[in-house]
Order: structure tokens, then sequence, then C-alpha cells
């Protein structure tokens, strides 16, 4: 555990059969935690399990990036967005929720998430992609979601190239229903 990340390290650790099957594995979609990411079994040069390390380097990145903009422009606000975080990049980076679908579930899922980041790990910065990115929404699920993401701390519309546009103005209640909520937000 204390064995410094770019570094030779003095204890190497080995490969452990529980990183493939640990005892608190998660009931996802996407199957083994392998399955759609590098192997979590896999040991680093410098002795580290992928399993112990897989979101620090996108959190170096946005932490580096943070502190980057700060350097450049001493005394402002900076705002970087991550969908890779770790332990303590709250109070540098704010976070995205990764890629959503535009389903009434996924809306609900949202708001776990945002609770979950902003208060149980501490990244008051957080939202995800209102009215989903994926699929294709209705008018009815836009209309909610851009009254709901209006008090995300992160909000913002964006969908994937091959779903319908989904921008706010494109249905009467919708445009509405933003208007109203960012009115009060």
């Amino acid at each position: 555990p204390n064995t410094p990340i770019f570094v030779n390290s003095v204890s190497v650790k080995t490969k452990r059969d529980d990183v493939l099957s640990p005892p608190y594995a998660i009931n996802d979609a996407a199957g083994a935690l392998s399955s759609k990411t590098a192997s979590v079994d896999s040991v680093h040069a410098n002795g580290l399990l992928e399993y112990d390390v897989h979101n620090l380097y996108g959190t170096m990145m946005s932490t580096f990036t943070q502190e980057a903009m700060l350097a450049r422009r001493p005394g402002k606000r900076t705002l970087v967005i991550t969908r890779s975080t770790y332990a303590g990049a709250g109070s540098k980076v704010g976070k995205w929720l990764g890629d959503n679908l535009s389903t009434w579930e996924h809306y609900r899922q949202s708001i776990a998430g945002m609770l979950g980041f902003a208060t149980v790990y501490q990244i008051p910065m957080v939202g995800s992609d209102i009215c989903g990115f994926g699929d294709n929404t209705t008018e009815n699920l836009c209309a909610r979601w851009a009254m709901l993401g209006a008090f995300y701390p992160f909000m913002r519309n964006h969908n994937q190239d091959t779903s319908i546009s989904q921008e706010f103005y494109r249905w009467a209640s919708v445009t509405q229903a933003a208007k109203n909520v960012l009115d009060i937000r």
C-alpha cells in the first residue's frame, strides 16, 4: 500500500486471484471487471496492480490540468471536468457521470449518481448528460430531465451524433420547462 507510484518498487506485488472475482463484485451489465477495460490483474512496471490504480491516471491528468490552468491564470477559477476520478479528486476537478441512455431508468440513476459523488465521494461539481447521451429521447423525458438537470451542479445537454437532436428549443414544452427552471437556478 505504501509503494511509490513512479519509482521502482522495493516490494513487488504479484497477481492475486481475487482481483478478477472479488468477494464484493458488483452485478453490472458490463460483466467481469476486465471485460471493457484494462485487465485488472495486470502488474505495472513498478509492481502495482491495475486493480489498485485504475483511475489514478485520469485523476492525475485532470489534477495536473487544473494546476497548469492555475499557473497560466493565477487567481482565476478553473473548471476541469473528468470521467475518471479517484479519492480526493473533488478538491480540484468536477465529475461527469459518463455516457448514459435516454431512458427513465438512467434519468433516475443520474439522481443517485449525482448525490453519491457530491456527498459520499466529495466531488461537488458533478452532473450527467441531460436528456441522455445514447438512444433517442422523448419530449416528455427531455422536459423532465431539463427540470432535474437545472439542479445538477454541472449541467449540460449532450448526445451522440446518431441520436435525434435534443436541444431544448426543439420542443415548445421542453423550452418552457427549461426556461422556468433556469429562472429558478
